[in-house]
């Protein structure tokens, strides 16, 4: 759904709710300037979505007209409809990506994102077998994530994980810069982004572990690394099972 389509939801929906509100608040609700959100309900207006009533003390109370009412339901749907589609194809390209770490050998990941990507990665990884060692975040350190406590990013070098996974889709240049700040280099990262590169570039290491191409190590053909007390974050044998990640 367009950005513009979904705020034109956001408006009408929360008219829908309490005609008299704030530019203030229907700024926040749209992640906008007050200008900005102004200008939105303005133009809302001059299509004949929205009508506006003066009332005492030059407060003005949002109505929504019939046509407003109408265009509502629509955008409604509309947005039903591509949150469906958005489940169903995010679902597949995470299945697709856990798949090839299976075949290659990871059993035991990280996620860095706690949220709507994260909560598919996360039923996803139970379905298909994927044990998450840990859940990290920026922003939701210390809340809950399913069974786990989501932990703070600089955390994850103490629980033990052979992958982190990027779950999520807008910030992913974000989180890699992070990482590479924590010291976790981009052969332990897995994104959901690239399917079309080959699995070794998805999941291998340039340098080699103990002699030993990292790609051929995680498929078996040499003991997987252990996160290390401090800095790194590295991989895990798979039969760290009974290991727990912080907070859980």
């Amino acid at each position: 759904m367009e950005k513009k389509t979904a705020r034109d939801l956001i408006i009408l929906h929360e008219i829908g709710k309490k005609g008299e509100l704030t530019q203030r608040y229907l700024s926040r609700r749209l992640g906008v300037a007050v200008g900005l959100a102004n200008a939105l309900v303005k133009r809302l207006v001059k299509k004949g979505y929205i009508k506006a009533v003066t009332l005492p003390r030059n407060r003005i109370r949002y109505l929504l007209t019939p046509r407003g009412m109408a265009e509502k339901t629509r955008l409604t749907v509309d947005y039903l409809k591509y949150s469906v589609h958005f489940y169903r194809d995010t679902r597949r390209r995470i299945e697709a990506v856990f798949n090839l770490a299976l075949a290659a050998g990871v059993r035991r990941v990280a996620f860095y994102g706690a949220g709507d990507v994260g909560e598919i990665a996360y039923l996803v990884a139970r379905s298909v077998g994927l044990e998450i060692a840990a859940v990290a975040d920026d922003h939701k350190a210390g809340g809950p994530f399913f069974e786990h406590r989501i932990a703070a990013p600089e955390d994850l070098a103490h629980s033990r994980w052979q992958r982190v996974v990027i779950t999520s889709f807008n910030s992913e240049p974000m989180i890699r810069e992070r990482l590479r700040e924590l010291g976790i280099g981009e052969e332990l990262v897995m994104s959901l982004l690239y399917l079309a590169e080959p699995l070794g570039d998805v999941l291998a290491a340039p340098e080699p572990v103990g002699g030993v191409p990292v790609r051929e190590a995680v498929a078996g053909g040499a003991p997987a690394r252990t996160a290390p007390e401090q800095g790194r974050g590295e991989p895990s044998t798979p039969d760290d099972s009974e290991a727990e990640a912080p907070g859980e």
